[in-house]
């Protein structure tokens, strides 16, 4: 692929990714490294592990001490800087888990539905699961 002037926002996201995935999952890592995994060079992603630092996408951990020379500074990923929620919507139930960014689940929910409820119903109940409470009054009970 080439790259023109204009897509140079592009590549920095791409980049952006890059160093990301090379994160994400993975224990505490230092610029080096981190920069190989990424396949970019060292420059580029000091500046980039800035910028994410900047967003809240990744954090600092405690310099390491009782060696040689200066510390190394190792960065990790923040998976509890976002979370998913996934809805499944079935004929008798509906079931809501939310998961930080590694894809661990922080909270679940399974509501009874009526397979016979209207769509406001049936949205008010995808709401309540979502939120992790009762559904709302008129609504089947909860298994």
């Amino acid at each position: 692929m080439k790259i023109r002037g204009s897509d140079g926002s592009r590549l920095r996201r791409i980049n952006l990714v890059a160093t990301l995935r090379a994160l994400r999952g993975e224990p505490p890592v230092g610029l080096t490294e981190l920069a190989a995994r990424a396949g970019l060079s060292r420059p580029t992603v000091e500046g980039l592990v800035e910028d994410l630092l900047g967003q809240g996408w990744l954090s600092e951990m405690p310099r390491e001490s009782g060696q040689m020379g200066r510390p190394r500074r190792l960065f990790r990923f923040r998976a509890e800087a976002g979370h998913v929620l996934g809805i499944d919507v079935g004929s008798s139930s509906v079931r809501a888990t939310v998961c930080d960014l590694d894809g661990v689940a922080a909270g679940r929910c399974t509501l009874r539905a009526d397979a016979s409820s209207g769509r406001a119903e049936r949205l008010a109940v995808m709401r309540a699961a979502a939120a992790g409470r009762s559904p709302p009054p008129g609504s089947p009970p909860a298994r």
